[in-house]
């Protein structure tokens, strides 16, 4: 089953170490044919490629990517399937055993899916899932508004591909199958796929759009949400992030920080710590404006303003960002920081 970030245990994501799974068996020729039994390695933390974003624009930075950790999965993914780009399925928060009931629906349906990662996928449109569970892939599909539906979705639509229908219209409905109870154990509200669903399909902006975030180094794999949950859930929103030990730099060059991400305990730290890399970016502003001429004394002059701004950063605990994304009646009013972005927040979480 996906890790959930409140519970650690056995798979959990950003908990505890998760259980090693033996080395599976290669059925068929390991590429998929569009039945689902292709089972083959994927390297699950390769992200598919960014848009050119705001700081790339400013000055290209490479970027080093976590070093990648491989995972057996099934992936019915295949050159030769009929081309349905706009869906790609996914389970979480399931069992093996439940996950070993639904696959043989998933292989009938013949549409492209990827079982056996915890970790969220861009390609992913669906996914599957018992219930409202704060794990990766749940809350990273929250986030960019896309389907959570329950099994029943996935039974439905093998009854109704029966009917010798082809191409997208023999699956269900998602509608009559989107997850709409919520789960006060995990603090979720009702109704919060749908939400976050039409929010973004109605004004094409996800959670996070155009926010530039970095995350404090007190947010590590030990935590839950974990580093990776919450860079994987930010930028599934649609956030742009900045490395916490690139900030400086960054704003030097005249961006604005709207967000900072910090352990729960940590958020005065975190705070403290942002303050100090503002203080130094202005000294490196200010050095460098003197006897800078034109363009170069103008964009010196835009990163001063920048820091200026950015000193009313919102600066978040993981927890608490997590739970805005999760509970809809979430009040911004305690949180210290910018009120520019927090009405951007606030207007995201209205109807």
């Amino acid at each position: 089953a996906d890790g959930e970030v409140r519970e650690a245990t056995g798979d959990d994501v950003g908990g505890q170490k998760r259980r090693k799974q033996p080395p599976a068996k290669s059925k068929g020729n390991g590429t998929g044919n569009g039945n689902g039994t292709g089972v083959l390695e994927e390297t699950t933390s390769k992200a598919p490629a960014a848009k050119p974003t705001k700081m790339a624009a400013k000055k290209e930075k490479k970027t080093v990517a976590p070093a990648a950790t491989t995972t057996k999965l099934e992936d019915s993914s295949s050159p030769s399937m009929p081309s349905m780009p706009s869906m790609h399925l996914t389970l979480s928060g399931m069992h093996s055993n439940e996950q070993k009931e639904l696959l043989p629906l998933l292989r009938k349906l013949g549409v492209p899916y990827t079982v056996g990662t915890h970790s969220w996928a861009e390609r992913f449109t669906h996914v599957v899932t018992p219930s409202m569970r704060r794990n990766q892939k749940v809350l990273s599909a929250l986030a960019c508004g896309r389907w959570v539906v329950s099994p029943e979705f996935l039974r439905a639509s093998v009854n109704k591909s029966k009917l010798a229908l082809t191409g997208p219209s023999k699956l269900a409905q998602e509608k009559k199958y989107e997850l709409s109870e919520g789960n006060p154990h995990h603090d979720i509200d009702s109704h919060v796929p749908k939400f976050w669903r039409e929010k973004v399909k109605g004004s094409g902006t996800k959670a996070f759009e155009a926010l530039l975030c970095s995350v404090h180094p007190s947010v590590t794999s030990r935590h839950a949400p974990s580093k990776e949950d919450i860079k994987t859930i930010l930028k599934a929103g649609g956030a742009e992030l900045v490395p916490w030990n690139g900030l400086a730099a960054a704003l030097a060059e005249g961006n604005c920080v709207d967000l900072v991400v910090a352990l729960d305990t940590h958020v005065d730290v975190a705070r403290s710590d942002l303050d100090q890399k503002i203080e130094h970016a202005s000294q490196s502003t200010a050095a460098g404006t003197t006897g800078a001429t034109g363009a170069a004394a103008k964009r010196r002059r835009g990163a001063s303003k920048s820091t200026a701004a950015t000193s009313k950063t919102i600066v978040f605990s993981s927890i608490e960002i997590i739970q805005w994304l999760v509970s809809l009646r979430t009040e911004l009013d305690g949180s210290e920081g910018s009120a520019t972005v927090q009405a951007r927040l606030r207007m995201r979480q209205q109807p």
